[in-house]
């Protein structure tokens, strides 16, 4: 699993920059109500962003189900797969967020590099290419 969220947190996705900065909140809280409060704030965002990428997913599952080039049937299975991954990427941050929460307090701190402003501007670019791609593919052939 340690390969495969390395190989997520190497995608240029958008949703990478809030979930960072709340996960290394979480992990640098030093009082039990600090984990609460941050950890609630991540569930919540892992929440929406899971029912986000679910929806978008299953958009794109019907767009395949309509008779549409092979081209449009590429882009909605990346679609797909970009989103299926993001989704095993947030539950698995869950899982460890739940089990960060529920270990004794005194703990040595993750250090959560930032990102760069680079770094979110293509994660940025990325995420939307990715669904203007989509989108446009899905009003032409709804």
């Amino acid at each position: 699993m340690r390969s495969f969220m390395r190989f997520v947190n190497g995608l240029p996705l958008a949703g990478k920059i809030p979930t960072r900065g709340l996960a290394s909140k979480l992990y640098g809280s030093t009082t039990i109500e600090g984990r609460i409060a941050n950890y609630s704030f991540l569930t919540a965002l892992l929440f929406l962003l899971v029912l986000g990428h679910l929806h978008q997913a299953r958009t794109a599952i019907q767009m395949l189900d309509r008779d549409v080039p092979l081209c449009v049937v590429v882009i909605g299975i990346a679609y797909i797969t970009a989103n299926v991954l993001a989704v095993i990427a947030e539950c698995h941050l869950w899982f460890r967020a739940t089990s960060y929460l529920r270990s004794r307090l005194p703990r040595t701190k993750r250090n959560i590099a930032p990102l760069t402003a680079a770094e979110c501007g293509v994660a940025v670019l990325a995420t939307l290419a990715g669904q203007f791609l989509f989108l446009s593919q899905w009003i032409l052939y709804r």
